[in-house]
């Protein structure tokens, strides 16, 4: 299992145990570093 799919778990849990407050950052920043890893140019 990856780091991200862990992290995802993770906000999942949080949220079913209703701590949505600190899943949501959680999502955010999976979300953002997802988006910003695919806009980078690979190095090679």
């Amino acid at each position: 299992m990856d780091t991200f799919t862990e992290l995802r778990q993770l906000a999942d849990d949080l949220t079913e145990l209703g701590d949505a407050a600190t899943a949501m950052p959680v999502h955010e920043a999976i979300d953002r570093f997802s988006a910003w890893s695919r806009c980078t140019p690979e190095e090679g």
